[in-house]
This record gives structure tokens, sequence and C-alpha cells, in this order.
């Protein structure tokens, strides 16, 4: 009703007749929906502004008004007649809240709540009627530089098909780390629209997208989560068991999710560790923190400071590093008996530490 901005609903018999009893007289719109179609406001436009106004005198049955409603998409949450960024905030939103829902449409199993089992049902009948693109695309999370005491894991992705969005749900443990922030950096969707929300204890859902419904393509970070380890713990432990990104014409597409992984604290300092065993026979182990990416160059050298070999010489990311000798020089020849020195070269930085090599 125009004039008392109230709603009256009517269920059609099988021929499509319906009667709204108590109906008076003024102005009217009338939309009709159906489960999996897109509501129509007569004379079958979707926006209330764009219908038709009935003239009802409450004195004689009115005309038939016949629409045809298109096929609702199954992601389509929000009935506008497109899969995109927004059906999943939508159902995000519902999830987040807990929300108890009768909208078919939102809680697609009819339990009466809105959960993910709702979103995997409409993944499975996507995929079942065809529009589920198992692409050759491969997430993994990547630890990156941040701030002091903090872990950026990055969320990244090889050879995206072209996506309009995406939608990732990730589990880490509360009781190592805490969740800080999300930042888009200079990944795929910077420019679009993001959103994390907590859904659960340890359970961040992510949901991301281009602007205007854009695609993007190829490779790059889609997000960054920043975590605090609480204190005694310097990693996090991370698990993604749901990825899905929206292509054109309805289509969903299911990446290949990354493996469970723990992302360690990056280290606030260069630092060269005793290598383990010491004395050693016939290999021990050297391990090293950088900070900052840089260049790195470890070598041994002998009592006479002549190098014997060459470990490690190339660029590396800020992050914790252990590379094993196992008592060879550079030509593979066995070494004697002995102290050796092994020295650290990593940018400005340059220490050397001793050990012994016992035959």
């Amino acid at each position: 009703s125009l004039d008392q901005r109230t709603v009256s609903i009517a269920v059609t018999d099988k021929d499509g007749r319906y009667e709204v009893p108590g109906i008076g007289v003024g102005r009217y719109l009338v939309q009709v929906r159906a489960t999996g179609y897109i509501a129509q406001f007569f004379p079958g436009v979707m926006r209330a502004e764009e219908a038709t106004r009935l003239e009802i005198d409450g004195r004689q049955e009115e005309k038939n008004i016949s629409l045809t409603l298109p096929m609702r998409e199954p992601a389509d949450f929000n009935e506008d007649g497109r899969v995109d960024v927004s059906d999943l905030e939508r159902f995000l939103d519902q999830v987040r809240r807990g929300a108890v829902s009768s909208e078919s449409v939102l809680d697609p199993t009819q339990d009466g709540i809105v959960t993910f089992d709702d979103f995997d049902f409409v993944v499975n009948k996507v995929r079942n009627i065809g529009k589920m693109v198992d692409p050759p695309s491969i997430l993994g999370w990547k630890s990156v530089d941040t701030d002091a005491g903090q872990i950026r894991a990055a969320l990244r992705v090889q050879s995206l098909v072209p996506s309009q969005g995406f939608l990732a749900k990730v589990h880490f443990q509360p009781d190592e780390a805490e969740y800080v922030e999300a930042a888009t950096g200079e990944g795929l969707f910077k420019d679009g629209r993001m959103k994390v929300e907590e859904v659960g204890s340890g359970v961040l859902v992510i949901v991301g997208g281009s602007p205007d419904q854009e695609v993007r393509e190829g490779d790059g970070e889609l997000i960054s989560l920043i975590f605090k380890p609480r204190e005694g713990h310097e990693s996090v432990r991370l698990r993604t068991d749901v990825a899905i990104t929206l292509m054109r014409e309805g289509k969903m597409a299911a990446p290949v999710l990354p493996d469970p992984v723990r992302l360690v604290l990056l280290p606030d300092t260069f630092y060269l560790l005793q290598n383990v065993p010491n004395p050693f026979n016939p290999e021990t182990s050297i391990a090293y923190e950088l900070p900052e990416a840089v260049q790195v160059k470890l070598a041994i050298f002998n009592l006479v400071g002549q190098k014997v070999r060459g470990l490690v010489e190339e660029f590396k990311t800020a992050g914790r590093y252990d590379v094993r000798w196992d008592g060879k020089d550079d030509f593979g020849r066995d070494v004697g008996s002995g102290v050796y020195f092994y020295n650290l070269e990593a940018g400005a930085y340059s220490t050397t530490r001793r050990m012994l090599l016992i035959r």
C-alpha cells in the first residue's frame, strides 16, 4: 500500500489466482516472488520506483496481472539478477550475526539459521548445473615484511581466472595469535571492496571484489592478514577450507586450496647461530636470521683464511634460514679434521663463528 505503507501477502493457487482480504481503496504496488526466481514488480521490473501503481476501488475484481519471472542464479543472495561481491557480503552479514532466517534465498538448507552449510549447498548446486569451473588457479600463504612483533600473512594466487571477486574462509589458533587487521597492499583487488569478519573463535571470512564488476586475473596477492603472536608464541597456524572466486554469467571457480601452514614471526635483527651439532662428523647445520630482504653470502674458511666452501650467495627475503655443510670443499672433496670458520655477510651486516670437524 502506497497510502498506508503496509504490506499484505497472499499465496496463489495452482492457476495463479489470489485474494487479499481487507484491502481498502487506494494505490498499491504488486510484487511477485517464487522460489528459485528473481522477484519482480508489475509490470516486470525489479525496482519499486519503476513499478505500475494500481488504483484499487474495492468494488470489482482486478484484471489479470501477468509476469514472467527470470530464473535466479543459486548464489544471487540479494535477488538482483546478478552474482557479484554484494551477494557474498549479504550472506556474510547473515553468517556473522548468526541470523535466524525464513528466507529460502539465504537459507537453502531450510534449517532456520544461516550458516556455511548453506553456502556449501549453493556451491554444490552451482557445480551440479555446470557453472562451477575448476581452474588452474593455486592459492598459497606467504609471510612478508611487517611491523616488529607482528606476522603479515599474504594470501597469493597463481593463474587467477578472470574473476570479479572472491570469498575465503580461514582458521587460525586464537590461543597462539590475535587477529589484528587486514591489508590489501598491492593486491589484485587493492582498489575494490574488501571485508574481513571473525565469525567465530579463530574463524575469519574474507570477501573481496573489484569495483564496477571489473575482472581481475593473473598472479598476485589477494589480501594480507596481520596477526600478533601472544606471549610465549612466535607463530600462527593457518588453514583454509573454503575459497571461491566469482566469474561472469553467474559462474564460480574453485582454486586449489593452500596446504595448512605455520608462519613464524620475522626476526627483528640479523643473527648467525652456532652450528649444530658442534663438533660434527660428517655434516652440520648452520642457521641464520634476516629481519629484512638483503643479498646474502655464507661461506666456510680454514684456519689460514682460505675459502673452503661457498654455501649461499643469493638475494634472500626476511626470515629464518637453515643450510647444511657436508664437510666437503667446492670441488666435492672431503676436508680434514680441524677448526673451521663460517662467515655471514647480509647487506652491511657481517659476523663469523667457529666450528670443529672431527673425522
